[in-house]
């Protein structure tokens, strides 16, 4: 096995490590929705790099800040819902960016941020993505029992003196790091399924916030590596076919399996 798909495999676990909290979170606060907005968003934010000669993350970092302020601002200034607003935004976000990169006239290929392409990360990548990983769990460690109550109830953790828009506002940020590091392997457009699908799964298998986390981040890391090997062997993208893995996988489940009595 060479260095690079050593490599390939070491980053796969990492996002699917650091995806399975993060999707359980999305999922008890049903902020799904959100999330994909928010990684559509972060494609503006390697728009702005490109202009102001920045680092991609930088930009994917600051832009999401600024979407999810934006994004409460208006909520809370108009008659418009909170799901009007990202609806409006969102599209205007992807449109906007892949109009600057277009005219740009620069050697960025959109395709590559929007389905990923995992052959593009870097050294440096890697580095980042593995200081990003642990400032990640770091915070879920620091913060997890807060969110916890959070997700319980708002006048609960109010009760309970917890910043609750503070704990909002760290999580937005945290999430969008996690968009900066795995933006190039699975793109913009399928990010979302990699934070929501194992931990979709996990919750036929839970029955307590911690073991749902833990097994969202198994099935993500069988997920992904299933996905590079089934890539590898029949020379097919990468991010597509995880997600397509991931999704038949989830869909089974549903599948009715009659149960025969012997006779």
């Amino acid at each position: 096995m060479n260095d690079l798909i050593i490599q390939i495999y070491f980053i796969g676990l990492i996002i699917a490590l650091t995806s399975g909290p993060l999707g359980c979170i999305i999922l008890w606060k049903r902020i799904a929705y959100f999330g994909d907005s928010l990684a559509h968003a972060s494609l503006l934010g390697v728009a702005f790099s490109l202009i102001f000669n920045i680092l991609p993350e930088i930009g994917i970092v600051a832009n999401a800040v600024l979407f999810s302020i934006l994004i409460v601002i208006i909520r809370h200034n108009s008659k418009l819902n909170f799901d009007v607003a990202i609806s409006i935004l969102s599209p205007f976000c992807l449109a906007l960016s892949t109009l600057i990169i277009y005219n740009k006239k620069t050697s960025v290929d959109l395709m590559n941020y929007l389905f990923g392409d995992i052959l593009l990360v870097s050294k440096h990548d890697l580095i980042f993505i593995s200081i990003i990983s642990v400032i990640t769990f770091l915070w879920l460690i620091f913060r997890w029992k807060k969110l916890i109550r959070i997700m319980l109830s708002d006048e609960i953790a109010i009760s309970m003196n917890e910043r609750i828009n503070l704990i909002r506002l760290e999580f937005i940020i945290i999430l969008a790091l996690f968009i900066s590091i795995a933006i190039k392997m699975v793109g913009v457009m399928l990010i979302t399924s990699i934070l929501i699908i194992p931990a979709s799964l996990a919750r036929r298998f839970s029955n307590n916030p911690e073991s749902m986390a833990i097994i969202a981040s198994i099935f993500g890391a069988i997920f992904i590596c299933l996905g590079i090997r089934i890539a590898f062997i029949y020379n097919q993208p990468l991010s597509p076919t995880i997600i397509a893995i991931s999704s038949t996988i989830f869909m089974l489940q549903f599948i009715p399996v009659k149960k025969f009595r012997r006779i």
